[in-house]
């Protein structure tokens, strides 16, 4: 493959480091999910090693806790939409990148927040088709925006090229999308196809045929056969280890 593709990892704080450390690799993004806000030190370590990190985090955010993740300056914050405005999580953001989780229904007190907040990444989850007033509040936002549709919500249209990148993009799981004959919308640049770890390497590669632009997600969570698997996958993408 002449390109590696841009991939997107999902892993828990529960898994071990060193699996962890693993998947650190140029152009792999990771999205750490936590229980309690609270990480260990070595898992705050190989956070530095990722090019790009998001940590999951809810509000409150105690003083403690954000003093722990000082140790790791660059991490990105993942917060659902609710939690963000909560206490503690103004003082920890700093110039730090922040994603953004919606989930439900699009409307104006929605808007409201995110253009306050202006997170670098949206991933509005939505149940319902959405409707022509929630889609252009949600276009014109800033930043990286994702629609994730429900299954079986996906439109199929004729995107004749996923070239804009200031558009919506679909993050949308493998298997919904071999289920259309056309492409689907929306057709924002770069694409976010959810690949199981299981799946064959070919698969994977007919995917980036068709979508150059297409990124790639595995949830791993803290299932180290699953982390053995994406780092095996990593390797055969041409994605080299640190």
């Amino acid at each position: 493959m002449a390109v590696a593709p841009r991939v997107h990892v999902v892993a828990s704080d529960e898994l071990d480091p060193d699996r962890l450390r693993a998947l650190a690799r140029p152009n792999v993004v990771l999205w750490l999910t936590t229980r309690n806000n609270l990480l260990r030190a070595s898992t705050l370590e190989v956070l530095g090693r990722f090019d790009v990190s998001f940590v999951e985090l809810r509000a409150p955010v105690t003083s403690s806790q954000s003093q722990a993740l000082q140790r790791a300056p660059r991490a990105g914050l993942w917060f659902e939409l609710g939690q963000v405005t909560g206490p503690g999580v103004a003082a920890l953001r700093g110039s730090r990148p922040l994603a953004l989780r919606v989930d439900g229904r699009f409307d104006d007190a929605v808007a409201a927040v995110l253009e306050a907040q202006r997170p670098n990444v949206i991933d509005w989850r939505s149940p319902i088709e959405p409707d022509l007033l929630s889609w252009a509040l949600f276009r014109q936002l800033p930043g990286l925006k994702l629609l994730t549709p429900e299954p079986g919500q996906l439109l199929p249209v004729a995107c004749p090229a996923r070239a804009d990148p200031g558009q919506p993009s679909l993050r949308a799981h493998l298997a919904s999308l071999l289920a259309l004959a056309a492409d689907a919308f929306p057709c924002g640049a770069g694409a976010r196809v959810i690949v199981d770890s299981s799946v064959d390497r070919w698969l994977i590669q007919s995917v980036l045929v068709r979508d150059a632009s297409a990124e790639l997600e595995f949830q791993v969570g803290g299932d180290e056969r699953a982390a053995l698997r994406v780092a095996a996958l990593l390797d055969a993408l041409g994605l080299a280890r640190r």
